[in-house]
């Protein structure tokens, strides 16, 4: 058998005399396809492994449960990992387990490696000279020899194809050793004499002769590949865990032995010019594994992909593995390979429900939201009427998963862009806050946060933030029609009326409303039910509120506020109608944000800041069935009148809040007196003469 050497990181196996380098991997390995839906599937299986150890007592709640993953790439598929199997967890005892991913000297990326180490996961490397069967793995940690106390997880995505394998042939009851030199280094086809050579039937170990013996009598002319690296890795780890391990093995290659015979020479051969790999005989590392007293199950994921799952421990049995098995979903393994075929055929007319499902298939997989975004986009901008909640959910888990898995440094902006169509503001912003720190400072994320601010309330901070997006690029047209709008709105502030209202210790903001909410307002005022409680016009469209609002600019005493909230948005509305020192409120809170507590924090702002400028008085009513405005009304601090209006308008409550300052008041007067004054058509009990002749008598008599 060759023998192996370590240099500078990189495992090699030094050949017999008569032939060159077999090949070579650099540590650390890397898997060649990673991505949520693969990240959730190891974790189902390591999650049920660990269940299966607390279930049969063997597990050492003092000791940590450790990961070894023999092919960690860069960090990243290591935190999608962790943070997959803490999602698992959840509900269980409080489990602590380590991530150890085996590297070389040379460390992981730092920023990876803080993202690696947030709980509950420890990460600690593993520097193990895998070409070394003799040599002790070390935790760099403290430098100390490793010693696991629990069952260890060995996880081999691709690895086994990665590192250094033999190619062997069964030729008619002979072994034959290629010279994978020859194979390397020309393309030409070498003599039959200079590529094979005899091979030793005993070279695989005595473990293996059983199985060596087979393909000399079933075999008549294969390929069969041969990793010595792996079984040495095996039987360290076998040796490390005390014999108590459970092994995840995925990568090119077989189990069968069918697809054995069916492998010809020369598509291994061409294979292996191309990308220096062998497929891997899991046939051969599953016999290995069973003469040492461990089960195997394997799990064909497509042609040409193989999973491996090995179970060796004192208890272990085949049912017990079967058990873990059963999670398998061979689907996630190349479901999002698929669902990107999927989502690029797709036609404008898919439904964003549709959509929304496969990127959920996709586990919230980047690069499937990638291929899709354009059209979710364009989907958003015709349908207001989304489940918000869920689109939230699924855009921070495509988010989180590109921050541990990232595959294309402008996705941040499209992943904010779909947020924005949300109206998801506060995930956009901080998607867009995460992005300026990564990438740098540019002007379409500058622009794209100030529209986030302008579109929550902070129409100030917006017009700082694109002066900064034009003076890195003034010919920007985002950031230039941002800065029109903004300046548009700006310009029609006033010292009275049309100003920002800021509450001192919630995220909300009053605004005066203009048809830039008209959308929003349309979205939220989309209960027929609201239009019915206030009195306000049954509209039904975003052009209907548009002309509404601008209808309302011209209006005398009309004080119009849009509630803004920092991270959702429009999400209310509240109006006074002001007349002399007294002002008539109307509220309503966004079908989306009922419940919230928006409305008090809101009334009692606009109603102060109303008082503030000579306006004490305030007067509503409620339907007596409304019992939700009346609640908010009464928080607010608004208090009950006994007096009553005649017919039609006999189901309605009265109510006041008058300014402490503005001394004794009568509100009943009060509220005749705006009516009359307003020339409104409402007629109180008690009195019998015209409604302003009643209110004027009545103020005379009052000591």
């Amino acid at each position: 058998m060759a023998q192996k050497t370590e240099s500078n990181g990189e495992i090699k196996l030094s050949p017999p005399a008569d032939t060159d380098t077999l090949g070579r991997a650099s540590l650390p390995l890397h898997p060649s396809v990673f991505g949520p839906a693969i990240a959730d599937q190891f974790a189902a299986l390591i999650v049920r492994h660990w269940r299966e150890l607390i279930r049969s007592g063997e597990f050492n709640a003092a000791c940590d449960l450790d990961i070894i993953d023999l092919c960690p790439g860069d960090g990243a598929s290591g935190s999608m990992l962790c943070a997959a199997i803490a999602r698992r967890t959840k509900g269980m005892p409080p489990l602590r387990f380590r991530y150890l991913p085996v590297v070389p000297a040379a460390d992981i990326d730092p920023h990876v490696m803080r993202t690696l180490s947030e709980p509950p996961g420890i990460v600690c490397k593993l520097h193990w000279n895998i070409a070394d069967p003799a040599g002790q793995p070390h935790l760099s940690s403290d430098d100390e020899v490793y010693r696991p106390g629990n069952a260890v997880v060995l996880l081999a995505q691709d690895a086994w194809s990665q590192l250094p394998q033999e190619l062997y042939a069964v030729h008619y009851g002979k072994l034959l050793r290629a010279n994978t030199a020859l194979i390397e280094a020309s393309e030409h086809k070498s003599s039959e004499q200079q590529l094979w050579s005899d091979a030793d039937p005993l070279a695989w170990g005595e473990r293996l002769t059983p199985l060596v013996d087979h393909y000399l009598r079933e075999l008549n002319s294969s390929p069969v590949a041969f990793s010595a690296i792996a079984i040495d890795v095996l039987s360290k780890t076998l040796e490390l865990s005390g014999r108590n391990a459970f092994i995840i093995s995925v990568g090119d290659g077989h189990s069968r032995e069918k697809r054995l015979r069916l492998n010809s020479f020369a598509q291994v051969i061409d294979s292996y010019r191309k990308s220096r790999k062998l497929p891997v005989n899991f046939q051969l590392i599953a016999e290995w594994m069973r003469a040492n007293g461990g089960e195997v199950v394997d799990v064909a994921i497509s042609t040409s992909i193989n999973l491996q799952l090995t179970l060796i421990s004192p208890s272990a049995t085949k049912e017990r593995l079967q058990s873990i098995s059963r999670c398998v979903d061979t689907a996630l393994f190349s479901s999002s390979h698929h669902l990107i075929e999927a989502c690029k055929s797709l036609g404008t007319s898919v439904s964003l429900e549709t959509r929304l499902n496969l990127l959920q298939m996709s586990r919230h997989d980047p690069r499937v939201f990638a291929v899709a975004d354009v059209q979710i986009v364009q989907g958003l901008r015709k349908n207001a009427l989304i489940d918000r909640d869920a689109w939230r959910s699924a855009l921070m888990q495509v988010w989180q998963n590109h921050r541990m898995y990232p595959t294309d440094q402008s996705l941040h902006r499209r992943i904010a862009t779909v947020a924005m169509h949300c109206n998801l503001w506060g995930l956009a912003r901080k998607i867009l806050r995460v992005g300026l720190q990564t990438v740098g400072e540019n002007a379409e994320d500058l622009a794209n946060f100030a529209w986030c601010e302008a579109r929550t309330g902070q129409l100030r901070e917006a017009k700082s933030l694109v002066a900064r997006a034009l003076a890195l690029d003034s010919s920007s047209e985002l950031a230039l029609e941002i800065d029109r709008r903004l300046s548009h709105r700006l310009a029609a502030r006033d010292h009275q009326w049309l100003v920002d209202l800021r509450h001192e210790s919630l995220p909300i903001i009053l605004e005066p409303l203009d048809d830039s909410h008209a959308e929003a307002y349309c979205r939220q005022y989309r209960d027929p039910q609201i239009a019915v409680m206030t009195g306000l016009p049954a509209l039904t469209s975003a052009d209907e509120v548009r002309h509404w609002i601008r209808s309302q600019q011209d209006e005398v005493g009309r004080v119009n506020f849009a509630v803004m909230h920092a991270d959702d948005g429009f999400v209310g509305f509240i109006n006074l109608s002001v007349s002399e020192h007294a002002a008539f409120f109307c509220f309503w809170t966004g079908v989306d944000f009922q419940g919230s507590g928006f409305a008090t924090a809101a009334g009692r702002l606009a109603c102060a800041y109303a008082a503030k400028i000579g306006v004490p008085v305030m007067l509503t009513s409620a339907y007596k069935d409304n019992h939700r405005s009346i609640r908010a009304l009464e928080r607010i601090g608004f208090t009950r009148m006994s007096i009553r209006a005649y017919p039609p308008d006999h189901d309605r409550i009265f109510f006041s809040m008058i300014d402490p300052d503005a001394g004794p008041v009568d509100s009943a007067i009060e509220l005749v007196n705006y009516y009359a004054r307003e020339k409104l058509p409402m007629e109180f009990e008690g009195y019998t003469k015209t409604v302003f002749e009643q209110a004027v008598h009545d103020s005379r008599e009052t000591p």
